[in-house]
Parts: structure tokens; C-alpha cells; sequence
């Protein structure tokens, strides 16, 4: 084999599963050439299996994987490394002509496997071993595979985010004594907000005694403007909802999405948080407003599951409509919340079970709600709609950036999810689209963001989130 030109030159041999995230990852891994690309041919063969998989993920990516290479077959052919003996190899050009971008790929065919090598997984580690190349996968498993019989083995670190938990949204300030004049204590607040983001929520406390005053920061560049912090009014947050907020940080939570500013948000936090409540009643809310531009509810949610084949949309009995029905129970869930407490602000309350799927299906006639899968939201343009992006956690940063440049005028997105359950065969806590959004969002400041850590469902759902 050649050696290395470069001392800070890495050859990355990728699995299927690095392609099915994102094809373009190809990019982020070469580094402007510095690093070498080889996949195997059984790469090839596993995204061809992936190529009719309809609206799917995973069948897009394997489609743009084709069209790309298929866009640089005419480029170079040389391969970066010498070959091993009866080992076929080709290299071709990725070429992406929407980004002007391209990487070469080195494809090694090898026709005859060690006898032990009797998967996929274990043929792509014999390959990754005899040429030393440095194997990154997503898949959790083959990567334990791969170390333990001695190959270097990562994975893929693009947008990966330590500590999400800590990124948080919300500042403290001291004070010694009450402050009995509005006037002066937002005087005070604002001095203080100038070094905060939009959209922080400062939580004011007295030193004597046990009182508090709450504001949120408002997206004014104004540094010096009084509208730039706005006091927190629970009375008139309570009054926005059939199911009012209950705790400060749902207050502020609800806040954040009524604020005439309020273009994108996000909020995480653990199940029975009050994420998706709030943020349908925000859009009920909204569609009922005269003055609002929102016509409608869309409610998206990824619909690629783990690792549970049959647990994915093609796989679900029913049309369409019904399919994506086992996905929006979250919806369903809240809908049925408000209609049962507050059946006054909605429809009657019901009294069986036919009676309450009826009363559900009027709710969301009347109030324009729509279920859509994110892979459906591929070439369309979404206007007017209040958008709810559930799960976000078990979406890829790509998919997250598919529903973001479909949203049209007049729209506003909220995006939800808990990093904690991560239920997709090639994301983790620390690399999602949740946390993605959510880093941008502290390091931006465009992006209205709240981490919500009370659980309100019950003791027992707490203590589970808790202590498991």
C-alpha cells in the first residue's frame, strides 16, 4: 500500500450508514481534499436496496447518492491507494451541482471474504483492517465490532454537541432588596439584558425576601430600548389558553410563541413537559386570531423510526391518512386534553369512544389541522400555517434543513423534542437535529428556545424521568 502524503492525512472508509444520514457528508469528512474517501462496493449494493424506498429518508439520500456519482462518472479515475491482490478498484467523482462541490470516492470490490466475514458488517471490517483505513459508521454495533477485532473505528462527530442539557436559556439576577418602582427595575433589567441574547428569560430575585419578578428579552437591537425586556404578566399568559400554563417555565415557554417577534422557536424537555400542548393551543390560538396571518395547523413529525423495520410508515395498514395517525398520537393526545378540560373553548365534551373520535376530527376541521410526514414536505412550499415540528431528536440536521426552506410566507415554526429519547438507528443525544437547532439558537440568537425541566403528567412519570 502507499503511505500517507500528508502526516495530517486521514483515509475514512465509510459505512452505508454515514451515506443514509447524508450523503454530503462526503464534504465534511474529505476537508477540501485533505482526507481520503473509500467506501466498499457492498455499500453500493446496500443503497441500491434503499433506492425505491418511496418518500422515505433513507430512500432520498440513496437517490442523491446515485445521481451525484452518476454526475461525475466522467471525471478522474485513479485510485489513492494500492490495491491488494484480486481486490477490483475504480474511484469517482461525488459531484453536488446545487453547491459546486465535489470529492472523489475510492470503490474497492473485493469478490472473496475470509470465511469468518459472513455479514456485511464483518466483510466491511476485513476490508477496513487490511488496508488500515480508519472505519466510521453510525451504526453503534458495527463500530463495537470493528474495535474489538482491532480496527480504528468513530463515529461520524459532524454536528455533534456535548452537553446539550447545559445549554440552557435562562439568566439570574441578585438584587438586595425589593424593587417597588416598575420604572426603575426595568431600568435595572435592561442594563443587565445587554449582555444577554433575545429571547433569555431572566428570572429577578430579592435577597429579603422570598418575592420574584420574571422578563423575558425581546429580539430588539436597540441595546438601549425599554422594549427590549418585557415584564412577565401571569395573569394575561393565563388568560391566552383553554389549559392555561401551570408553572414559570411554561409561562414562558407560552409567552415566547404569543410575542408579536415570534418567527421560530424551539422548546425541549422531558415527557409531560407541556411541549406540544402549549404549542397547539399557540396555534388554535393563532388561526382563531382575525388579525393572525395563520389560516392552519401543520403538525410534522419524522416517521422513520429505530431499528424496528415494521414500525415505519410503508409498513402501517391503512391510507395515508391512517398510516401517519400512529404518529400524531402526541397531537391526538393534547387534543383530547383541551377538549376534555375546556370543552367549552373547542367542541362538546364526549361521551364514548366513537363520540370522541368524531369530536377529535371536528376539532381539527375547525381549527385547519393537518398531519404531514417530513419526507411528503419534499417540493412543497407550506404558507400561512402555524408549524408544529414534533420529535425533533429522531430528525437528522439535513431533514431539519429540508422542512426549514419549505416554509413559505406567513408561516411560524415551533420545534419540539426531548434529546434524552433518541429513537433512530443512526442519532444520538449528542448528534440530532434537536440539539443542532438548539446550539444554534444560543449561539445566534434567532431562534426563540426553552428548555422546560418540570414534568407535570404525574409523580410517577416524573420520577421515572428522573431516576431512569
Amino acid at each position: 500500500m502507499q503511505k500517507q502524503t500528508s502526516k495530517n492525512k486521514k483515509r475514512f472508509f465509510l459505512d452505508t450508514s454515514v451515506l443514509l444520514d447524508s450523503p454530503k457528508n462526503v464534504f465534511h469528512l474529505s476537508e477540501d481534499g485533505l482526507n481520503e474517501i473509500y467506501i466498499s462496493n457492498i455499500v453500493i449494493k446496500e443503497l441500491e436496496k434503499h433506492k425505491d424506498d418511496g418518500l422515505s429518508e433513507k430512500g432520498f439520500h440513496a437517490r442523491e447518492f446515485a445521481r451525484a456519482i452518476d454526475n461525475g462518472l466522467d471525471g478522474e479515475d485513479s485510485f489513492d491507494c494500492e490495491a491488494l491482490i484480486d481486490d477490483f478498484v475504480t474511484t469517482f467523482i461525488y459531484k453536488d451541482e446545487i453547491e459546486h462541490k465535489s470529492v472523489k470516492i475510492n470503490v474497492i470490490s473485493r469478490q472473496n471474504y475470509e470465511e469468518n466475514s459472513y455479514t456485511n458488517d464483518l466483510k466491511i471490517i476485513e476490508v477496513a483492517k487490511d488496508y488500515n483505513f480508519n472505519l466510521i459508521t453510525n451504526d453503534i454495533y458495527l463500530k463495537l465490532e470493528a474495535k474489538t477485532l482491532g480496527v480504528a473505528s468513530d463515529s461520524l462527530k459532524k454536528n455533534k454537541v456535548n452537553s446539550p442539557e447545559s445549554i440552557l436559556f435562562n439568566e439570574t439576577i441578585e438584587l438586595e432588596e425589593m424593587v417597588e418602582n416598575d420604572a426603575v427595575l426595568t431600568t435595572v433589567v435592561l442594563e443587565k439584558s445587554k449582555e444577554m441574547n433575545p429571547w433569555t428569560q431572566i428570572s429577578v430575585t430579592y435577597k429579603t425576601s422570598n418575592k420574584q419578578d420574571f422578563f423575558l428579552v425581546k429580539p430588539n437591537f436597540d441595546l438601549s430600548s425599554r422594549n427590549r425586556i418585557e415584564k412577565l404578566d401571569e395573569k394575561e399568559i393565563q388568560k391566552l389558553y383553554p389549559v392555561a400554563p401551570i408553572n414559570k417555565e411554561q409561562k414562558f415557554y407560552a409567552k415566547m410563541m404569543a410575542d408579536d417577534a415570534f418567527e421560530m422557536g424551539i422548546a425541549t424537555g422531558s415527557t409531560g413537559s407541556g411541549k406540544t400542548l402549549l404549542a397547539v393551543e399557540e396555534g388554535v390560538r393563532r388561526v382563531k386570531d382575525k388579525h393572525s396571518e395563520i389560516n392552519g395547523i401543520v403538525y410534522l413529525r419524522n416517521t422513520v423510526t429505530a431499528n424496528d423495520k415494521a414500525s415505519e410508515l410503508g409498513f402501517r395498514k391503512g391510507d395515508q391518512d391512517q398510516k401517519l395517525g400512529y404518529f400524531a398520537y402526541p397531537l391526538y393526545g393534547a387534543i383530547n386534553f383541551i377538549i376534555n378540560n375546556k370543552g367549552k373553548h373547542s367542541v362538546d365534551k364526549a361521551s364514548d369512544k366513537t363520540d370522541k373520535d368524531i369530536i377529535t376530527e371536528e376539532f381539527m376541521a375547525k381549527n385547519n389541522i393537518e398531519v404531514m410526514d417530513i419526507a411528503h414536505a419534499r417540493g412543497t412550499t407550506i404558507q400561512n400555517k402555524w408549524i408544529i415540528f414534533d420529535e425533533l431528536q429522531n430528525a437528522s440536521p439535513d431533514s431539519v434543513k429540508l422542512i426549514g426552506t419549505r416554509v413559505g410566507k406567513g408561516c411560524k415554526i415551533i420545534m419540539l423534542g426531548d434529546f434524552k429519547q433518541v429513537d433512530h438507528p443512526y442519532l444520538t443525544k449528542n448528534r440530532n437535529g434537536l440539539v443542532t437547532v438548539l446550539k444554534l439558537a444560543k449561539e445566534t440568537g434567532d431562534i426563540a428556545a426553552i428548555q422546560l425541566q418540570e414534568t407535570i403528567r404525574s409523580k410517577i412519570s416524573e420520577w421515572f424521568d428522573k431516576h431512569l
